[in-house]
């Protein structure tokens, strides 16, 4: 089994590896396959190999790439959107609330919802939904004005936006409003599986709040996803506050 100089390869992806030395052993060329070594520091590593069998001489030859910075950097980004995915936003809605409740200040989240797109994928295929939602979630992010502000992909159709200490407390509000005028903008439409001509647009939930020492993040997204189910339920392309 290929073992790396820095320390020995972690036990749950043993299994893998033999397996795929038992492949080259009999000829069959494999030219990658991942495991992970466990360092002498402590850190973990992500290791590519490229191996393949020499027929005359029955050695084996492996060239070997650290993938570690690159596999961290794909754990952090939503795959479809290119923008932080929902293991980012929840770390750094974690600090957030740590940091206002610490200073008391306050905290915003708007939780914002793609409208239709469920019936946009099926008139339109999930090719072009994902292609949607990637010029939704640039334009979002395009619009984050502050350097503390932030958006990522919560979930589905789902973007969630943090608006950390606002100097003004009726600022992030209206920012959701243009936010929601600009993916308006974009002029997305279709027509459903009856022919109705729809458009995507997106739906709001906004909470505001200095968060109580002790409460977890989820105390601001709760009231968001109530705000948020009211724009939907009062006509969509809307935002409703907490």
């Amino acid at each position: 089994m290929p073992q790396g100089a820095n320390g020995l390869c972690v036990a749950i992806d043993r299994a893998e590896t033999i397996a795929e030395t038992q492949r080259l052993s009999t000829g069959n060329l494999c030219f990658k396959y991942e495991n992970r070594y466990h360092a002498k520091d402590g850190s973990w590593k992500v290791i590519a190999w490229t191996c393949y069998p020499d027929p005359e001489t029955g050695l084996m030859y492996a060239v070997a790439r650290d993938m570690t910075d690159e596999r961290e950097r794909e754990d952090r980004v939503d795959g479809i959107t290119l923008i932080p995915n929902r293991r980012v936003f929840e770390e750094t809605a974690t600090d957030e609330t740590r940091r206002a409740q610490r200073l008391r200040h306050p905290l915003g989240l708007a939780l914002l919802d793609v409208d239709h797109l469920r019936a946009f994928n099926q008139a339109e295929g999930h090719l072009d939904g994902d292609r949607a939602l990637r010029r939704i979630a640039g334009t979002l992010s395009a619009q984050m004005r502050r350097a503390g502000d932030f958006v990522a992909r919560y979930n589905g159709g789902t973007f969630a936006v943090l608006f950390p200490n606002p100097k003004d407390p009726a600022a992030p509000r209206t920012h959701c409003d243009t936010l929601r005028s600009a993916i308006e903008e974009l002029g997305i439409t279709f027509k459903d599986a009856r022919g109705v001509a729809r458009q995507l647009t997106i739906s709001g939930g906004f909470a505001l709040r200095v968060p109580e020492r002790g409460e977890p993040p989820a105390a601001l997204v709760t009231p968001a996803q109530a705000a948020l189910g009211r724009a939907k339920s009062q006509g969509r392309n809307r935002i409703e506050t907490a």
